[in-house]
């Protein structure tokens, strides 16, 4: 009789406290919630077996497998596109869990935090047979096998640092529901651009920090919808200074190259100077780490993830995959502020910007980075 292939998707070396769905997929601690599963007990403890050759730097075994579940089918052999639903919302979970660290840290002006990297969410998949020995793992594509488990170990890399804490729940509820519409056209925008944001986030060893800096602009070009070759740039600072005005930040006026002299809040000049460094890097001209700090120990990087935190989380309401509680609270100060300020009413842009900042508190990220 022909053995049943199992297939198993996981991170070896996060570990959350609670499980978490974006779109088909469910991230679930596998030492905390293994048993309240409904699972086959001969499965159950081939992957205890398995597990076991996962160890930490002091070759203790790691309670850090996070598993990565399609539709509740917990070993189902994904396909080509089930596997791209994996990826898209392992990209978003760590987007999710990223971003508040990277706020946490520009509120606080703590530039000595080290943000842990994208390494950390390293994902496996393995192919087994319940009681066979047998192991072949695949790892970004490469596919390693004739090997037997106990064999060998598997160490948590120096890079992946320490852990996280848990995701931003709002997040994830947002990217759930772009993984609910991903026919749209926003949806895969916005799953392409969160890829090439995790490659942006690997740690050195993987990708140069000037490479970094090519990746995210890559990541900006795909999210606003960027296809003129010749103007890029003058096309992202318009989009990005539109996204903060009647915000208080400071303008500044530049003298153009023709002479022409154009006036941009800060946000709007951070872009252009950002694309600028990134045609540098392109051109191959010679960039410096120092050109790589936007102001004084913030990083171009840095501002670049809290901009598109800011962009998605604006796009999600002008979808309405905000928590519908929170739309209509919203619309409720909207409504008061339309009764207080009558000549406002012509604008609703305006007043929606100013409910989201009192909402997420932009402006303590604004005054942290220099902007007001």
């Amino acid at each position: 009789m022909k053995k049943k292939k199992y297939q198993i998707s996981f991170l070896p070396w996060i570990k959350f406290k609670e499980e978490y769905k974006i779109g088909p997929i469910l991230f679930w601690p596998y030492y905390k919630m293994k048993d309240q599963k409904r699972i086959d007990n001969k499965l159950i403890n081939h992957l205890d077996k398995y597990f076991k050759q996962f160890i930490d730097r002091e070759r203790k075994e790691v309670e850090t497998i996070t598993i990565c579940t399609y539709h509740g089918k917990y070993f189902k052999i994904l396909t080509n596109n089930e596997n791209l639903l994996l990826k898209n919302s392992l990209n978003s979970l760590f987007f999710s869990t990223i971003i508040p660290q990277i706020i946490r840290k520009t509120r606080n002006r703590n530039y000595q935090f080290a943000i842990p990297n994208s390494d950390i969410f390293i994902m496996l998949i393995c192919n087994f047979y319940p009681g066979d020995n047998s192991l072949a793992v695949q790892f970004e594509g490469v596919l390693d096998g004739g090997w037997k488990i106990g064999e060998l170990c598997f160490q948590k890399p120096v890079t992946t640092g320490y852990s996280y804490g848990e995701p931003n729940e709002e997040l994830i509820g947002i990217f759930d529901k772009f993984m609910l519409n991903q026919s749209e056209i926003d949806s895969k925008r916005l799953f392409r651009c969160l890829e090439w944001f995790n490659y942006a986030h690997r740690s050195n060893s993987h990708s140069s920090p000037h490479a970094k800096i090519l990746m995210m602009a890559t990541a900006y070009e795909i999210f606003f919808n960027m296809h003129d070759s010749y103007s890029k740039k003058d096309i992202l600072r318009k989009k990005i200074n539109g996204l903060f005005l009647d915000e208080g930040i400071k303008t500044e006026v530049r003298k153009e190259r023709n002479g022409k002299e154009i006036k941009l809040n800060l946000a709007g000049w951070w872009a252009n100077d950002f694309y600028n460094l990134r045609s540098k890097i392109v051109h191959g001209d010679e960039v410096e780490l120092k050109d790589l700090k936007y102001k004084d120990k913030i990083s171009y990087i840095d501002v670049a993830d809290l901009i598109l935190w800011k962009s998605i989380i604006l796009k999600s309401y002008d979808k309405g995959f905000i928590g519908k509680e929170k739309i209509d609270n919203e619309n409720k100060i909207m409504k008061t502020l339309n009764a207080l300020c009558p000549n406002n009413n012509t604008d609703q842009s305006i007043i929606r910007r100013k409910v989201l900042n009192l909402k997420y508190n932009f402006e303590s990220i604004y005054k942290a980075i220099g902007w007001i």
